[in-house]
């Protein structure tokens, strides 16, 4: 039945369009000019609706005797037909994806590649030494070695001379090395990587032939793993007494022979040294990795896991024993989460502080805290402990936090609130701490959650109580902005909204001020938002590297959040398009999470040595195959730039660790500025920053952007006054931000938020639209033909 809806209203449509067109050829033939008729466009389309009363095939399908029709339902069979082939394509291309997703994470690849590799040693070192014998060399330059990343091509020359060599032989940019080279370098390596790797293994030629994921082998191979045995085969065959060599005979470098030999000797030195701090980082780490911990280990600790999906009271049932607690703490992912635990225990009345890295509040005789789990200090005792969406714990960037608190949180009690893909992974950390014990408690939904029949149609099918989900703030802002313009109130939530405006958000939905709210995947954690529908406007997302399908853990953790108990009888779901993919992963079984995530170890703070060396040589220790090793591209990059002023690790290593977006320009020049005062023994300023920072300054026609940016700033401020200095801006810096918080917040309840417009002529664009100008003026400065066609800006008017 869905299907036959669905087959009428594309015919609809499709008839529509052709009635349309011979209506506006007809027009055309008149001699309607474009300027006339678009100022008889009204006019035109009540002529479209008459033509469509007259139009028989079109009033089968408004009627659905189109049924009865034979070529019609031979159409309408061939329509099933393909959507139930695409079904069983995408299930397939699901179930591949999902097979290759674990793949790429297990040491299956990792085994093929450095075979591979071992074939390639003797091609490896040829070209390498034909080039460094023979051919002009074009260096890749970077300053983070750890990461390859910012990389910059400059030949070789007397001014980079010693870099080269120095960095020959760094970690895996060893290899790198060596397939930079002239003849052997990047794309060509990359491509007969891939092909022999094809040709080996049966598995991955299959998951390409399906998968199509050559491109994605060739632009992520896994550089970092490269077996220790090829450096060391090829360092014997490559020695760096050999490259000096190599470069004495090339015609190229005949001016800068006796720098080589004058470099070689300290380049050696380093290379030694290199090799110690190797040795005294792999003597640091414990082979039982949970030894980091000792004050964990030193008490049998016992944990309560509550699994279950969204909304099965799983957080709340933890909470109690919170409640009763001599001395807690609540760990959330959220300072949203954390403001809400603090909210209602204290409206519960039982004393509860918050801390997160950007607000501190404290309540006098207080023993339970509410914090974001990075905070979590191990060397403080607990009687209870609560660690919500423990599922984070396999997350590349965060997930060390995870690890830390359930290795090494120091509580007699501990509850872990996860989803159930997290179970197994969870259960064997606690299974590594050899005085701890264990039992779990599983929930379901206490309503139920259910597909909505209903064909979606925005926004004419909107109704009161639905959350929309799409995935950008921009997108968010604009559809809001659609809906508001037809009088329907909207509350809006995205990740970059200051956590006292969200909050404001919820407040208004929960109590009647909103009808409806429009979210990015912020809603999908630890919002407790009482929406009836959740409608996915959009099934991909962009995830900071591409464009892809929701997985399925991503879309049951949204679409959970339909239908709280208590207010509605069932929650429901659907999507605008693609409602059947959606529907499929919300009863696809989540794949179980196989690795944790963790964070540098703060005992290698004690190994003598600068901390981006350390990280470098972290990077490259063995650790059990359950765990990987936490993301430090921002960490490594602070780092670096602290160096330059200080031999201090401990203190270099608590600004490293401040909270800062590294992709942003202005946040790193703040950031640097203060550090430099820090590093210098200079006293932090507030007004200093302020004026360095011009953007700081905001008035009554600010802008949510803006607003948005400054709060950011403020929060970075706060993070480094707090660690920093005397205390004495903070509540300055606090107002500052509520401030900022609140005139957001009056923007938003205006109800007047702008829609998406064509950044030439302004002309307002539907909230998906996909392109910053119109196509008017796409036209009139690419197509100026078509421009001129009255019945292709008309169509584009009618049909966007």
């Amino acid at each position: 039945m869905i299907h036959e809806q669905e087959f009428i209203e594309l015919k609809k449509k499709e008839r529509e369009g052709i009635v349309a067109r011979d209506l506006l050829d007809s027009l055309k033939i008149r001699g309607k000019k474009l300027r006339k008729a678009k100022r008889k466009e009204p006019e035109i389309q009540k002529m479209l609706q008459e033509k469509l009363k007259q139009d028989t095939i079109y009033q089968s399908y408004m009627n659905g005797t189109c049924m009865e029709n034979a070529k019609f339902r031979r159409q309408y069979d061939v329509y099933v037909q393909k959507i139930e082939e695409e079904k069983q394509r995408e299930a397939k291309k699901e179930e591949m994806r999902e097979e290759w997703k674990k793949w790429k994470n297990s040491d299956e690849l990792k085994e093929v590649y450095q075979e591979v590799l071992l074939d390639m040693i003797d091609e490896i070192v040829s070209c390498a030494e034909k080039a460094l014998r023979n051919e002009k060399i074009i260096y890749k330059k970077t300053e983070n070695f750890e990461y390859f990343e910012d990389i910059e091509e400059e030949p070789l020359d007397e001014n980079n001379l010693e870099d080269f060599l120095r960095n020959f032989y760094s970690d895996w940019i060893r290899l790198s090395n060596f397939l930079m080279l002239e003849d052997f370098c990047g794309d060509e390596y990359s491509y007969e990587t891939v092909n022999r790797m094809l040709s080996k293994s049966s598995k991955l030629s299959d998951l390409n032939e399906t998968l199509d994921i050559y491109d994605e082998l060739f632009d992520d191979l896994p550089l970092d793993d490269v077996p220790e045995d090829i450096f060391e085969e090829v360092e014997k065959r490559l020695s760096i007494t050999k490259v000096v060599s190599l470069l004495n005979e090339n015609p190229e470098y005949v001016d800068i022979a006796e720098k080589a030999k004058e470099i070689q000797k300290r380049v050696i030195e380093m290379e030694e040294r290199k090799k110690y701090l190797k040795e005294e980082v792999f003597r640091s780490i414990p082979k039982d990795i949970t030894e980091l911990y000792p004050l964990a280990r030193m008490m049998k600790r016992h944990f309560i896991l509550h699994i279950g999906p969204t909304n099965s009271g799983k957080t709340h049932n933890a909470l109690k024993a919170l409640k009763n607690a001599n001395s807690g703490v609540y760990l959330a992912p959220l300072r949203l989460m954390a403001y809400e635990t603090y909210e209602t225990m204290n409206e519960n009345g039982i004393l509860c502080s918050m801390l997160t890295g950007e607000e501190k509040i404290s309540v006098q005789e207080a023993k339970i805290v509410s914090m974001t789990i990075e905070l979590l200090n191990l060397d403080k005792q607990f009687n209870v402990a609560v660690i919500d969406e423990a599922q984070m714990l396999s997350d590349t960037r965060r997930g060390g936090a995870w690890t830390n608190a359930i290795l090494g949180l120091a509580a007699k009690e501990i509850h872990i609130c996860m989803a159930p893909e997290a179970e197994k992974l969870t259960c064997t950390l606690i299974e590594m701490c050899a005085n701890d014990t264990y039992e779990i408690h599983h929930y379901k939904r206490k309503t139920p959650l259910v597909c909505d029949e209903e064909i979606f149609h925005f926004p004419e099918s909107v109704r009161k109580n639905d959350a929309l989900i799409v995935f950008s703030k921009a997108k968010v802002i604009a559809c809001a902005a659609e809906l508001q313009k037809k009088g329907i109130k909207c509350s809006v939530i995205y990740g970059s909204l200051p956590y006292e405006t969200r909050h404001n958000e919820v407040k208004k939905f929960v109590n009647g001020e909103t009808d409806i709210v429009v979210s990015t995947d912020a809603i999908g954690m630890g919002m407790n938002i009482p929406v009836e529908r959740i409608v996915f406007l959009e099934n991909n997302k962009y995830d900071g590297v591409v464009r892809r399908p929701l997985f399925p853990a991503e879309v049951k953790q949204i679409a959970g959040r339909a239908g709280r108990f208590g207010r509605y009888e069932k929650g429901y779901y659907n999507a605008e398009f693609g409602s059947f993919r959606v529907r499929e992963k919300m009863e696809r079984e989540v794949l179980a999470l196989k690795q944790a995530s963790i964070d540098f170890p703060t005992r290698l703070l004690s190994v003598k040595g600068r901390l981006t060396e350390i990280i470098n040589e972290w990077k490259n220790i063995k650790l059990s195959e359950i765990f990987w090793k936490q993301n430090l591209n921002t960490m490594w990059s602070l780092a670096k730039y602290c160096e330059n002023f200080t031999d201090d690790k401990k203190l270099v290593y608590r600004l490293a660790t401040t909270p800062v977006d590294d992709k942003n320009d202005n946040l790193i020049s703040l950031f640097q500025c203060m550090a430099r005062d820090i590093l210098t023994g200079k006293k932090l300023q507030l007004s200093k920053y302020v004026e360095h920072g011009k953007w700081l300054y905001v008035d009554e026609d600010s802008k949510i952007d803006i607003l948005e940016y400054n709060y950011k700033i403020y929060d970075l401020l706060y993070n480094i006054f707090r660690k920093f200095s005397d205390g004495k801006e903070l509540p300055e810096i606090t107002k500052r931000k509520k401030d900022i918080s609140a005139k957001i917040s009056k923007i938003l309840a205006a109800q007047a938020l702008n829609p998406k417009k064509c950044k030439y002529c302004g002309r307002e664009l539907k909230w998906n639209y996909p392109y910053s100008m119109c196509q008017k003026c796409h036209d009139s400065r690419y197509r100026p033909c078509l421009y001129e066609s009255f019945c292709g800006d008309f169509e584009d008017d009618y049909w966007n």
